[in-house]
């Protein structure tokens, strides 16, 4: 009776052993899988993170960035395309800009930007503009006028694409040649100097240390300009007391 007993005891022992291993065994695999499933989750996700900051992060800055600091690199001050109107807002104080077609600056309109405002000047009424060009008693051609030739009558102005000439009782010097007669002189600026005169605030590219002299100590309206900044600007120029 009592080894029937313990054998029944031994046999429900060993069927409770072997439900629990498998219960167990099953549990640890779940575990196990959804383990797995959580990690690869999260490694794509870590993945997608890291995809996002490279491609949006970087390449925005790259693009972007360098994109604006190119355009903001080729701006620059320069005259307006046309005349401004008189008391128009303007931001490059001392810029002078000319406009007009005529070889003598005092024929053209001139803007000028003060104290923020264009300040614009015309040709005064009655004023001998627009210039003759080439009128009677003017050789056919630039080349012909000649510095030093002799011309009459002195005081005759000529006009050319490539510059202009005065018939002069000044040529040569403070002290006339020849009182009695006159001397072709004709603008002449220095070689890398454009001709004809560019106007002023138009772009250039020449060395700002050349100095550009358009007959400034012979003609009426002769101006010696200079690169400055990227345009022309007009520069003092000390004439003799009997230039002209």
């Amino acid at each position: 009776m009592n080894k029937s007993v313990a054998r029944t005891v031994a046999l429900v022992a060993s069927t409770l052993s072997l439900a629990a291993a498998v219960a167990c065994g099953g549990h640890t695999a779940t575990d196990d899988l959804n383990g797995d499933g959580g990690s690869s989750s999260g490694s794509s996700g870590a993945s997608s993170g890291s995809s996002g900051a490279s491609s949006s992060g970087t390449s925005g800055a790259s693009s972007s960035g360098s994109s604006g600091g190119s355009s903001g690199s080729s701006g620059g001050s320069s005259c307006p395309a046309t005349a401004p109107a008189y008391g128009a807002a303007c931001t490059v104080s001392a810029l002078a800009c000319e406009y007009g077609s005529d070889p003598n600056i005092q024929c053209n309109s001139m803007a000028r930007c003060e104290q923020g405002r264009w300040l614009v000047e015309t040709p005064p009424p009655g004023s001998q503009c627009p210039s003759p060009g080439i009128q009677k008693g003017c050789p056919s051609s630039f080349g012909q006028a000649g510095q030093g030739n002799s011309c009459a009558p002195p005081g005759l102005e000529c006009d050319y694409a490539q510059g202009r000439c005065v018939c002069s009782l000044g040529f040569g010097g403070p002290v006339p040649l020849d009182a009695g007669s006159g001397h072709w002189s004709c603008e002449a600026p220095p070689k890398g100097c454009p001709q004809p005169r560019p106007r002023l605030g138009s772009p250039c590219t020449v060395p700002s240390s050349l100095s550009c002299d358009y007959g400034a100590c012979i003609l009426s309206g002769g101006v010696t300009m200079q690169c400055q900044g990227g345009i022309w600007v007009e520069t003092p120029t000390a004439c003799p007391a009997s230039a002209g």
